[in-house]
């Protein structure tokens, strides 16, 4: 009987520690008063809107009724959790949530929410403005101008790797690869990069726009090579490798061909013909086959 009555008084214990702690989050945890009413609002509008935008979907959560710990500057709205039974779901204003005892609290699991109508955009990096340039570096654009040569406005980074426009730094040194191929490029580097120091310019670009009709190279005594020729020269040859019976060549143009085709080819030369793509590939298959053309070469 003694053991019985010691049992059933640890159980009341137990029962009304449960109950003052409860007791005691129902005192942290506070509806948000009509007299915070814009704090209020402001977080019923929040909560309504993430739900019109489709980001909580949750009907077990009371959209209009915001809680606030006394503890805590966020506000949240809550409901029994689907995931947990007999657990209460808190979803807070700051993109958290958390799964926590009804009675204390306590949080048994928690992450994060998205709402991308919602959350705070991340500003932009603010764009440095350009340095204004001096009469002095006007001066030098104008001089080289005539010969093609311009700052503005600066051609995409692909249309430069497709080699469609020629591009120099001329801040005071600058390292400029593959210089020496660019015509007047040493020239230009050595008369004018003293005028655009990197105190005023970390980089200052020129651009010239090629011309695939300019000779680009001249290997071999009375061939000139040009993008254009370079082009007919592996189409030519090409179509005779795959097709020997549709194309008649005359010995010469065979071997002009196959001349211009051999400097195209060279390794030091291959970025210089804006050879791209289809054409690349024939002319990898030309050398592959040794030009052998009507069994002339």
């Amino acid at each position: 009987m003694k053991t019985k009555y010691i049992t059933e008084t640890k159980e009341v214990q137990r029962i009304l520690s449960l109950h003052e702690r409860y007791k005691k989050t129902l005192m942290n945890e506070q509806v948000i008063s009509a007299t915070n009413k814009k704090n209020r609002q402001e977080l019923i509008q929040f909560f309504a809107s993430a739900k019109a935008y489709g980001c909580l979907t949750d009907q077990n959560l009371v959209y209009d009724a915001p809680f606030r710990l006394a503890s805590e500057e966020r506000g949240y709205i809550k409901g029994p959790s689907g995931s947990m039974k007999g657990k209460d779901k808190r979803v807070y204003d700051d993109f958290t949530y958390a799964v926590v005892e009804p009675a204390t609290g306590v949080v048994l699991k928690q992450g994060l929410w998205t709402c991308t109508q919602l959350q705070p955009k991340t500003p932009e990096p603010k764009k440095e403005t350009p340095k204004p340039l001096s009469s002095t570096q006007n001066k030098v654009l104008e001089l080289i101008k005539p010969s093609g040569w311009f700052h503005e406005p600066a051609p995409t980074d692909v249309e430069v790797d497709q080699k469609l426009f020629q591009k120099v730094n001329l801040t005071s040194d600058a390292v400029n690869d593959g210089l020496k191929d660019i015509e007047g490029g040493v020239d230009l580097v050595s008369n004018y990069s003293k005028y655009f120091p990197r105190t005023d310019f970390k980089e200052f670009f020129i651009y010239k726009k090629t011309n695939p009709g300019t000779p680009i190279v001249q290997r071999k005594a009375g061939l000139t090579v040009t993008s254009e020729s370079c082009k007919i020269a592996i189409e030519t040859l090409w179509d005779s490798v795959k097709n020997p019976n549709s194309y008649s060549l005359t010995d010469q143009e065979v071997s002009d061909y196959k001349r211009t085709t051999e400097i195209c080819a060279q390794p030091e030369n291959s970025e210089k013909f804006l050879l791209r793509f289809r054409l690349k590939d024939k002319l990898k298959d030309l050398v592959n086959s040794k030009y052998r053309i009507n069994s002339r070469l």
